[in-house]
Parts: C-alpha cells; sequence; structure tokens
C-alpha cells in the first residue's frame, strides 16, 4: 500500500521548489494575534496566571506598552522573522496584552537543534 500511495504522489519536488512552496504558504503566518481557540492566559502557568492577571497596572508601564506596540509593530512586517523550511520562528500575541507572547523556534539544519521546536 505504501509503494502505492508514493508512487500516486509522484517524483518528490526539487528542494528549491519545495521551499518556494513553503515561503509563500499564507495560511502560516510567522507572527500572529491569538484570536482563537484557547485564550492566551490558558498558556501560562497558574504563578504567572496570577501574579499577572492580579497587577495593577495590567501589563506594565506606559513606556513598556509603547515599546511592546513598536515590537509588535516591526514583528508584523512581512520578513521580519525568518521563514525558511530548515528553520523557522513564528510568535503570536495577546490581543488584549502585548506583554503576552508564545513562540516557536524550529531548529535550523546543521545545530543541534536541527528537526526539533522550542
Amino acid at each position: 500500500e505504501a509503494a502505492a500511495l508514493v508512487a500516486a504522489l509522484g517524483p518528490e519536488p526539487p528542494d528549491d521548489e519545495v521551499s518556494r512552496a513553503y515561503k509563500s504558504e499564507e495560511t502560516l503566518p510567522s507572527f500572529a494575534e491569538s484570536d482563537g481557540g484557547a485564550p492566551m492566559s490558558d498558556f501560562f502557568t497558574p504563578y504567572l496566571k496570577m501574579s499577572s492577571d492580579t497587577s495593577s497596572d495590567n501589563g506594565g508601564s506606559k513606556k513598556k506598552q509603547k515599546r511592546l506596540a513598536r515590537e509588535v509593530a516591526s514583528l508584523s512586517e512581512p520578513g521580519a522573522l525568518p521563514r525558511e523550511l530548515t528553520g523557522s520562528i513564528f510568535v503570536r500575541h495577546d490581543v488584549d496584552r502585548l506583554d503576552r507572547m508564545r513562540a516557536v523556534v524550529v531548529g535550523a539544519d546543521g545545530t543541534p537543534y536541527d528537526g526539533g521546536c522550542f
């Protein structure tokens, strides 16, 4: 059955073609707001949730919020984060709290992190 499936798929495309297709994939943004599924607050430890949710300034000083807003704007630019087939970085942030971000780094080829997600 596996041989029939491989035969049905046809020849494997060249690496550069696969890489171009991966880079152009619109459904997998490198940087995005967390607007669906579980709220971002569910991804933080109970200690962090308790300490940050009860803080009076709800995410830090105005200076910190302005700095985070600039960072979000720069990360939102196309090409701001590496997006290669061999290594990428994906970041998402809470819509309500810019100080809540999650990132996944995909290990690049030829490194000790090759093929892993961190």
